[in-house]
């Protein structure tokens, strides 16, 4: 993490919001990377939203949640969770935040009613099945995504030398650098998505300093990433 940049960039606003662990690029933010981000937040009485949709998946290292860093930043921070991820629930739309400080929660709270519907009933008792009986479900989950990791990043380095991943310590989301291509935004989703058949979401949607990257989710059976994987060294092969 930049915090020269972060610090500058924290000097005109009133919000920060944190992706923790990374979207996309999978890391995990150590105790000692947070604790920097809440000294620069509390300096300026900047709020942090922390989104931590997807601590559940961690390979290497442990998730700190970011309101567990100290009172002091618990009381200026709005952590957002939900098991839509993890138990792949998505289209049953639900989603907690955790909001210590009661100002803050009321705001909130008011800003909700306004621009969020109330969950129902088969949502509500899903979230609260998926809490109080899932673990050993997303154990077995976060083993079998752990392998297909391992699995696209082998085949990656193995078959497509033209093309870089990043190893992700937490997420489902694999980082992939296509710069050596030597291709445009424009000319890259062609490849990929034109040639090869294989959606991934494009780099530059992530900001600037994506363009040439792509992000994949390996969230699928092996046949299907070996297939997708497949698909993305033939359609290099035959272009280079």
């Amino acid at each position: 993490m930049d915090f020269e940049d972060l610090q500058q960039k924290r000097d005109r606003t009133s919000m920060m919001i944190l992706c923790n662990p990374h979207n996309p690029v999978g890391r995990v933010w150590s105790e000692e990377e947070l604790n920097r981000i809440a000294e620069l937040a509390l300096e300026e009485d900047v709020m942090v939203v922390s989104d931590e949709i997807f601590s559940d998946y961690i390979y290497k290292g442990e998730h700190t949640p970011f309101s567990s860093i100290s009172k002091d930043i618990a009381e200026n921070s709005i952590t957002l969770i939900t098991p839509t991820k993890s138990f792949n629930i998505a289209g049953l739309k639900i989603g907690l935040a955790i909001i210590p400080n009661p100002n803050t929660r009321k705001r909130f709270e008011n800003a909700r009613d306004i621009l969020v519907k109330e969950p129902n009933i088969l949502a509500l008792t899903a979230l609260k099945a998926a809490y109080e009986h899932g673990d050993g479900w997303i154990e077995s989950q976060l083993d079998y995504l752990n392998e297909n990791k391992r699995f696209a990043l082998d085949f990656i380095e193995n078959n497509i030398p033209q093309v870089s991943a990043v190893e992700p310590e937490g997420t489902f989301l694999l980082w992939i650098d296509f710069n050596k291509l030597n291709l445009d935004p424009d000319q890259l989703n062609e490849l990929i998505l034109d040639k090869a058949k294989v959606a991934l979401i494009e780099g530059q949607k992530f900001g600037h300093g994506g363009e040439g990257f792509m992000r994949l989710n390996f969230a699928c059976t092996r046949d299907t990433l070996k297939e997708g994987l497949q698909r993305i060294k033939s359609a290099v092969e035959d272009t280079f």
